[in-house]
């Protein structure tokens, strides 16, 4: 599948293959267990890229597991660039097959649809001398969307309220990307959602979208934060606290210099004590900060 760019090991048996999921109670998809069969792990020759064996990718997926990365999505580590951000292969419904890099400090991110597709992309673009895992041509930079890709969206979208916590924020965010263009308006209300991580990869999303509707959605988004921020700092002042601008997204608090992160209360805007919680949140981080 690469070519010369890698050495070629011996296949994994189907054996050990059957034992490895048994041991990961994940089901692998046909196009992995191909690849491992026919090779158990490539080094790359000129970086420090490593197609994992099975041996390997096995410890990683302990490893993943025992630092609590989700299991929802069947994470099964296939390659390792040396930077504790393993790209997996997921093996469970509805996204079997998908490539995802699950960073150690940051969101995961779906990169490809396929392992063919992620090798191909190493092969054509590891000709040259200079060569970078993380600048690989991924398959959702482009605006080309195939009907599965949307299919799975609708879906990640339609589940989205049975996931919790970091699941949800993956199934939104792999839903934005999986969508293209032409679904824009899928995309937009999650500018609104109640997690402020999941508002904010909306934005990130809608950026790089090259439509009048999404630009014409992130200026209204902006004038809807900006909005909110002078009322809450008004709000604030009627209230007898000592507040500023520091920039168009935070507050500063007096006394104490205490700086508040406005994405985190517009998110929860809408409730009904949204006003009362901001005070109070202002009142306690003053008092406690003059406690220490």
């Amino acid at each position: 599948m690469l070519g010369g760019l890698f050495g070629k090991n011996q296949g994994a048996p189907e054996s050990r293959i059957l034992e490895a999921e048994t041991a990961t109670g994940l089901k692998f998809p046909a196009s992995y267990r191909k690849f491992i069969s026919e090779s158990d792990g490539k080094l790359f020759k000129k970086q420090s890229v490593e197609i994992l064996s099975l041996e390997k990718s096995l410890k990683y997926f302990q490893n993943l597991r025992e630092f609590g990365i989700t299991q929802t999505w069947g994470y099964f580590p296939i390659l390792d660039n040396n930077d504790s951000n393993p790209w997996c292969v997921c093996c469970s419904a509805p996204l079997v097959g998908y490539i995802v890099q699950v960073n150690h400090d940051d969101s995961a991110k779906i990169k490809f649809r396929s392992i063919e597709s992620f090798f191909e992309k190493i092969r054509v673009d590891a000709s040259g001398d200079d060569f970078w895992l993380n600048d690989l041509a991924r398959d959702f930079q482009s605006d080309t969307r195939t009907s599965q890709d949307i299919a799975i969206a609708q879906e990640l979208v339609k589940n989205a309220s049975s996931y919790k916590d970091v699941s949800r924020n993956d199934a939104c965010r792999f839903a934005m990307w999986l969508f293209g263009d032409e679904q824009v308006d899928q995309i937009v209300p999650f500018l609104d959602d109640e997690d402020s991580f999941v508002a904010r990869d909306a934005a990130d999303r809608l950026k790089v979208m090259q439509t009048p509707k999404a630009r014409l959605a992130m200026e209204k988004s902006k004038r809807d934060f900006t909005a909110f921020v002078e009322s809450s700092l008004n709000l604030l002042k009627q209230a007898g606290i000592q507040a500023e601008l520091q920039n168009q997204s935070t507050i500063c608090l007096n006394p104490g210099h205490i700086l508040l992160n406005m994405e985190m209360f517009y998110s929860e805007r809408k409730s009904p004590d949204a006003e009362q919680k901001l005070i109070e949140c202002s009142k306690k981080f003053i008092t406690d900060k003059q406690n220490k």
